[in-house]
């Protein structure tokens, strides 16, 4: 077999340069980041080390297809995470909004020391441990702008920018598959804990909490007493056999449609203010995913972001017209 020892030494050549340039480009962005977020990749490096990426830049979709460069596998991770919606319109709330009590600052302090220190920031690189130490200077300033945002029903546009972070699920093998990761979404600190107050507000406004069925991100309960009301349910039955029916919900989190949400908050209870602020929190949101040093984003459509804090609310609010037509059965 000949070879064509010249074409060959070419075609190295022409891959090594490429390989440098690519390279040379990568470290750009790496160090350049420190202009824009200083707590950011070039942070973390220098304080932990270098930590391997353990996504690949090529995945498979469910009918099997590969992409074949980061701009497709981007595309693939948002029509998986951060699915469109054709019918996506947000309802307008109608209406004046009632004057809000005055907002104690010991509410935003708590949700502030109830996040981890250690939580990695969103875009403005602010995390819980900085707003821990700058809180008494900032106490009046945060006060009066989180009380603002409930009288006006506004969530600021700076706090709905979500990095999103891809990370593998446990005991999934093949990681060259899209589903064998969950996304989580990297949001402002303070936006976080906004949205703990709002979903006081919401405690406090409708009867969300009373369904003894949602066991899910209800104080008191979880799947500990889900279980345990199983095997009550089960032990009470004077049938000789038991047959249960299990339902795992597909990209639950990340499909809800906003629309159907928000009347469902309405028809629980909560006031104008808050399903105004709750739907200025969904509108305009977007999510930015970075992959292989290129920067990719995509505007949401629905969903409930995992990561967030008012995300487990906003499903357990989508979910209550189940427990509903139970009680009607």
């Amino acid at each position: 077999m000949s070879t064509d020892r010249p074409a060959y030494n070419k075609l190295k050549n022409e891959f090594l340069i490429e390989t440098r340039n690519h390279k040379r480009a990568a470290w750009k962005c790496f160090a350049g980041d420190l202009n824009e977020n200083p707590w950011g990749k070039a942070f973390s490096w220098a304080k932990q080390g270098n930590s391997c990426n353990s996504m690949p830049s090529s995945l498979s979709d469910a009918d099997g297809s590969q992409t074949t460069n980061c701009r497709e596998t981007a595309d693939l991770v948002f029509s998986t995470f951060v699915p469109p919606d054709p019918h996506g319109k947000i309802p307008e709330s109608h209406g004046l909004i009632q004057h809000k009590d005055e907002l104690s600052p010991d509410i935003i302090k708590n949700a502030i020391w109830k996040m981890r220190t250690n939580s990695a920031p969103g875009s403005d690189g602010i995390t819980a441990g900085i707003l821990r130490k700058a809180w008494m200077p900032l106490r009046d300033i945060i006060t009066n702008l989180f009380q603002n945002c409930l009288q006006n029903g506004t969530f600021p546009e700076c706090w709905k920018a979500a990095r999103l972070i891809i990370i593998p699920k446990p005991g999934k093998e093949n990681l060259g598959e899209v589903k064998s990761y969950r996304p989580i979404s990297l949001l402002p600190v303070l936006g976080k804990a906004l949205e703990s107050v709002i979903i006081s507000e919401l405690s406090r406004e409708t009867r969300l909490d009373s369904y003894s069925e949602q066991h899910g991100f209800t104080m008191g309960r979880s799947t500990i007493s889900a279980i345990e009301n199983v095997y009550s349910w089960v032990d009470a039955s004077s049938a000789r056999h038991i047959f249960g029916v299990f339902l795992d919900i597909t990209g639950a989190f990340d499909n809800v449609q906003w629309s159907p949400l928000l009347r469902q908050l309405d028809h629980l209870g909560a006031s104008v203010g808050t399903q105004r602020i709750v739907s200025s929190y969904l509108k305009n949101r977007s999510a930015e995913f970075v992959l292989e040093g290129r920067r990719y984003s995509r505007t949401l459509e629905r969903g409930c972001p995992q990561g967030s804090q008012l995300g487990p609310t906003l499903w357990k609010v989508a979910m209550t017209p189940i427990f509903e037509l139970i009680k009607e059965s």
